[in-house]
């Protein structure tokens, strides 16, 4: 139980910390307008549901092409429509928890994970995973798989089957 409130309260913090990160130098209005337009093209282009029952490796994050981790396992992730839940590994740990997909809107819960340590790489990865989850909030497809997007648009993550 401690480790479900401690992974919910880390998804927390980094959720308000991503909403926190608007500048007050008078663009606020300006970037939350770039955002909805960010979303909005998303969800205006031809509406697909993402791959259910599948897996989907994490073959970017960041934008940054994803290397296999010495002895590290793959980051996975299966959606299950019938549940309205993720489950899957972030190349550490075994993680678990609700999504709503609402047309090309998605948005993930707290996440439930076991406890396991790695490699100090291995870790940074699970940890930029997490970010990319807490801040997804749209989707697109990306070949056979998934891109996560942020509000502008921005792809976070992107998962091949």
């Amino acid at each position: 139980m401690n480790a479900r409130i401690a992974i919910s309260s880390i998804l927390l913090l980094l959720a308000a910390g991503a909403a926190g990160c608007q500048s007050d130098d008078g663009g606020g209005a300006q970037e939350s307008a770039s955002a909805r337009d960010g979303v909005a093209a998303v969800e205006a282009s031809a509406p697909v549901t993402p791959p259910f029952d599948v897996d989907l490796r994490l073959v970017e994050l960041d934008g940054l092409p994803l290397d296999e981790l010495p002895g590290g396992q793959p980051a996975e992730l299966r959606f299950d429509a019938a549940e309205g839940r993720i489950s899957g590994s972030s190349g550490v740990n075994d993680l678990h928890g609700p999504y709503s997909l609402h047309g090309k809107k998605l948005r993930f819960g707290p996440m439930v994970m076991t406890r396991r340590g790695g490699s100090q790489p291995a870790m940074q990865r699970e940890a930029a995973l997490l970010r990319a989850l807490s801040r997804t909030e749209a989707w697109r497809p990306a070949g056979g798989g998934i891109e996560l997007l942020d509000w502008s648009g921005n792809a976070l993550a992107r998962f091949e089957r």
